[in-house]
């Protein structure tokens, strides 16, 4: 906690003085400009946290108050925030945005992520993945684990409800999914109104199943053995506090 208000603070102190530059018209430097936030514990490594918000090349043009160029990195995928011929109303967008990540340094931080029913010839399977997946995604992702009847003391899902197969896929009849993966061990309970528990049955988010059986849709192909698919549906929505 003690790191975290220094980080909290320092992050104020950037946002003052980037805001200070703005609202003179002055020149700032090109420059990196770091804003982190336990966003969401790192699958290969469950201790460290991945940053929120990185925003790079910020650049305040003296002679139009204009920001050249900022981008945004969220987890792994980039959004551009803004064009080079911006005027002092995106300007206002990026304060806005700027405040609201301040509001996500010094409140609890939270991690949204996907589960999906999968099949494979051999088997039924879930993938974990924090946006809707490409075929790239899933043809080299790591996060996917079989259906098991017991996944107390080893990585696995269990599943109970008549939802649960692939082939009778509904995330609507499964009434308990319980994930035990490389980053947390969680439960989903339907008859709970969605919630999601840790092992010690204390709420750390919810869960909401997709709106159909064949919601984002997936067919795949595997690179080293075309012959081979995966299949996938969208099964539920999970958000998950961090803290």
């Amino acid at each position: 906690m003690k790191y975290f208000l220094i980080l909290a603070a320092a992050a104020a102190q950037l946002l003052i003085t980037h805001i200070a530059a703005i609202a003179a018209n002055t020149t700032a430097d090109q420059s990196a400009f770091y804003i982190w936030n336990t966003y969401a514990p790192d699958p290969s490594n469950p201790s460290a946290y991945r940053a929120l918000a990185f925003f790079h090349d910020y650049e305040v043009n003296d002679n139009n108050n204009t920001i050249t160029c900022e981008q945004l990195i969220h987890t792994d995928e980039l959004f551009p925030l803004c064009d080079p011929h911006n005027n002092i109303k995106d300007n206002m967008k990026l304060l806005v945005l700027l405040f609201a990540t301040l509001h996500l340094l010094i409140s609890p931080a939270s991690a949204v992520f996907w589960i999906y029913t999968q099949h494979t010839l051999s088997a039924d399977q879930w993938g974990f993945y924090r946006s809707e997946p490409s075929c790239s995604t899933v043809s080299h992702h790591d996060y996917t684990y079989l259906t098991k009847p017991d996944v107390s003391w080893n990585f696995g899902v269990s599943c109970d409800g008549e939802g649960c197969p692939f082939s009778k896929r509904d995330p609507h009849k499964i009434d308990r999914l319980e994930m035990h993966t490389k980053f947390e061990h969680y439960t989903y309970y339907k008859n709970r109104e969605g919630k999601l528990v840790d092992t010690q049955d204390k709420v750390v988010g919810t869960c909401m199943p997709a709106r159909g059986k064949e919601e984002h849709y997936f067919d795949c192909a595997m690179p080293e053995h075309p012959e081979e698919h995966v299949l996938g549906a969208k099964a539920f929505l999970c958000k998950t506090d961090v803290w």
